[in-house]
C-alpha cells in the first residue's frame, strides 16, 4: 500500500505539472496572437 500511495503521489505530481504547463502555454499563445 505504500508503494501504490507513493505512485499516486507522483501521478498527482505529473497531473500538477501539465495543467500548469498547460496553462502556461494557453497564456504564451494568447500573448502571442493578441
Amino acid at each position: 500500500t505504500h508503494h501504490f500511495n507513493e505512485f499516486e503521489d507522483n501521478l498527482q505530481g505529473i497531473c500538477r505539472i501539465l495543467s500548469k504547463l498547460e496553462i502556461d502555454y494557453i497564456y504564451t499563445l494568447n500573448t502571442f496572437f493578441w
